[in-house]
């Protein structure tokens, strides 16, 4: 099948949509399969490069390999920090769940997602596998295919490093040439565009304020899009601030987001819902209102919080609506969201100021 020329433009834009960092995607012909190699924009050369190809219809097949001068990048890598460590082994096992095998090899030695972290990488290789694909008659599910794999092995290897655009007018831009954008190893965890994909693979793409979902409302347009909120301002994160994805980043529509910088500090998550209720509001009116008001539905929330402190709001959600939708079949998906988001955040929130 033959493959439009602007299949790799359209790559480089979805990428670049992602991970808020440019990106060079090229293609080639091998052995009769079209591979498609991206690079993060880097001009030493330092980084890595992902090379997707579909085998003999039925495979993808995802290759990550260092870049001739990538022996800092892999010192970063063998360096990494324990929440690093963590970010990597838990979207390790995300890809397995999503069919992925992996195949890591560090000094010759594989490498799996729960093995002791290696003391050096060097040499380091990794390859990704996935069966069975969709039907990839249609250009666009082949690009959705290809887009998949390429973002799984991206994400994968910047949870290790700190990676800034340094293009878009952040603090530490260096200058640079005709204005082209360019990348640099940092040390602001908040800056690292990894942790955008990170949030949404915990919290999904439904906004945390008033659980408006793109998706349900745009239809594929919409599909996978939400802006990230960050709870602690990137400006009053001092150099010995300690990120966390699940603390300091919340998925948001553009609407409550523009509403929580209306003040400064911004309003909390909390504060916003409250706004909104205050006002009637919710996203199917007085339903909303009343199951918002249940004390079962709190107490249950709490309580499982209180016994399992790291529970994500996408490991929750499923919980919660499988105990009470049947009581309150109106409520979408969204509504769900709303409510267990408010209370998911609360609960929280009224941890840290017990502890």
């Amino acid at each position: 099948m033959s493959v439009p020329a602007n299949i790799c433009n359209e790559l480089r834009c979805r990428l670049e949509r992602t991970f808020s960092i440019p990106f060079d995607v090229s293609s080639s012909v091998s052995d009769g399969d079209e591979h498609y190699i991206c690079v993060p924009v880097n001009e030493d050369d330092g980084l890595f490069s992902v090379d997707v190809h579909v085998q003999n219809w039925i495979r993808l097949v995802v290759m990550v390999r260092p870049q001739k001068h990538a022996g800092n990048m892999l010192l970063a890598m063998a360096g990494a920090d324990d929440f690093k460590r963590r970010c990597f082994r838990e979207y390790w096992n995300y890809l397995k769940e999503q069919g992925f095998r992996i195949r890591c090899l560090v000094n010759r030695t594989e490498m799996s997602g729960t093995s002791e972290w290696p003391e050096k990488w060097r040499p380091f290789s990794l390859r990704m596998t996935k069966i069975p694909l969709p039907d990839l008659e249609s250009v666009q599910v082949k690009t959705d295919v290809i887009e998949d794999g390429m973002n799984g092995a991206i994400t994968l290897m910047l949870t290790l490093l700190d990676v800034e655009d340094t293009g878009a007018g952040l603090p530490d831009e260096l200058p640079d040439n005709e204005g082209e954008r360019r990348l640099v190893v940092s040390a602001r965890y908040e800056r690292n565009p990894v942790n955008r994909a990170l949030c949404l693979l915990h919290k999904g793409y439904v906004c945390s304020v008033c659980g408006f979902d793109f998706g349900r409302v745009y239809g594929e347009i919409g599909k996978n899009y939400i802006e990230v909120h960050h709870v602690m301002p990137v400006s009053l994160m001092g150099p010995d601030y300690h990120f966390d994805v699940d603390r300091d980043m919340v998925p948001v529509c553009s609407n409550c987001h523009s509403m929580l910088h209306r003040r400064n500090p911004p309003y909390t998550v909390g504060e916003l819902q409250a706004v909104i209720a205050d006002n009637g509001h919710g996203s199917v009116g007085h339903t909303v209102a009343d199951v918002s008001g249940s004390d079962e539905i709190r107490s249950f929330i709490d309580s499982v919080i209180q016994n399992s402190p790291e529970i994500t709001l996408m490991q929750l959600l499923p919980m919660v609506v499988s105990r009470y939708s049947p009581l309150y079949p109106d409520m979408s998906t969204g509504d769900w969201h709303f409510i267990v988001g408010k209370y998911y955040y609360h609960g929280h929130s009224r941890k840290s100021q017990s502890s």
